[in-house]
């Protein structure tokens, strides 16, 4: 692993030219955040995305060809993030959406503002509750993804090993209501059903969802089961029957993810822990070790090299560093100190 102190555009221009196997990073968004100054905006939207491209630009000269990267941002300024994407060369292919239930409002009481009493209960601003993580890919260098996968092992996404398990256990029980209590299937069984097996699960979403936004989805949702359905017509019912029969059946014919609980089981849930920050982290925008984990593993070659070139207190790199390799630039050198510490330990 490598930690670099200083500017990133000067530290990326001493790492080779197609070396990097992915990019995780969650960089200023210009918004001035907590009045910091590495968060200003350079002097305006132009000037922002100006130097933001820059720096994606280096990104995208050290990255392999076909390379993954997952580039945080606030949805407030996300479109200067993609615009200084685009402009630096990169494919923007999707953006995931991190929905969380621990943003606190920072808005202004328009009354106590000394707007007057006819404005009581207006205010200036709405409670934050989803992230951006914007999907990019640099160009394939071969004409077909898989050429591209075969000469230099980057292209393609980790869609197995992110798969979502079939139930997480919490979501037996979130909605706070028994089984019984939510099934209303004609003739169901009203017991609690067996725990599901999860050793395939489902496909990776665009949406992410950490425990306290998991918890309101299920609130909502109540509990409900997944029965095993046909992929096409079978005999006369037109494939939409389910019977004991073909509950039991395991064949290419059926899904069979047969699971239970809440909505949020359709998604990965990011666990956030207070005890991922470590002891004197002061950085105001610490991301969950389980998230960047998650994030790191969708876009990475087994093995591979991560870029982060705005480490901040080192979330990505303590994510990387059982399982991959780590190129971690910071400039603040109070937060660089943060970041090696966790990293070390």
């Amino acid at each position: 692993m490598r930690l670099l102190k200083g500017d990133c555009l000067e530290k990326l221009a001493s790492i080779e030219s197609n070396s990097i196997d992915s990019l995780v990073t969650d960089p200023p968004a210009g918004i001035s955040f907590m009045g910091k100054d590495w968060d200003d905006d350079k002097g305006g939207r132009d000037e922002w995305i100006k130097w933001m491209t820059s720096v994606m630009s280096e990104c995208l000269r050290v990255l392999k060809p076909g390379a993954h990267g997952l580039v945080w941002a606030l949805p407030r300024t996300s479109h200067w993030t993609a615009t200084a994407l685009e402009d630096a060369g990169f494919e923007v292919r999707d953006v995931v959406t991190h929905l969380f239930g621990t943003g606190f409002p920072k808005s202004m009481n328009l009354e106590k503002a000394g707007a007057g009493l006819q404005w009581a209960g207006w205010g200036t601003a709405l409670k934050p509750a989803s992230e951006h993580w914007i999907l990019v890919r640099k160009p394939c260098s071969e004409k077909t993804v898989a050429a591209n996968v075969l000469k230099h092992g980057t292209g393609g996404i980790n869609i197995d090993a992110s798969r979502v398990p079939g139930a997480f256990e919490s979501g037996w029980s979130k909605s706070g209501s028994k089984a019984s209590e939510n099934l209303s299937m004609s003739g169901a069984n009203t017991e609690r059903p067996p725990k599901p097996d999860s050793s395939t699960g489902r496909f990776p979403a665009n949406l992410v969802l950490d425990e306290e936004a998991a918890a309101a989805l299920d609130e909502q949702s109540g509990f409900s089961i997944t029965r095993p359905h046909r992929t096409k017509p079978a005999g006369t019912d037109g494939g939409n029957g389910i019977t004991l029969q073909s509950y039991k059946m395991k064949t290419d014919n059926f899904m069979s993810h047969n699971d239970s609980g809440g909505a949020s089981r359709f998604f990965y849930v990011a666990k956030a822990s207070k005890s991922d920050k470590g002891d004197g982290n002061t950085h105001p925008t610490v991301k969950s070790t389980a998230l960047m984990s998650y994030l790191i593993k969708l876009v990475t070659p087994p093995g591979g090299i991560v870029l982060d070139p705005f480490m901040g207190s080192g979330s990505t790199g303590v994510a990387a560093k059982n399982d991959f390799d780590f190129i971690g630039i910071e400039k603040d050198e109070d937060y660089f100190k943060i970041a090696s510490k966790r990293i070390d330990e």
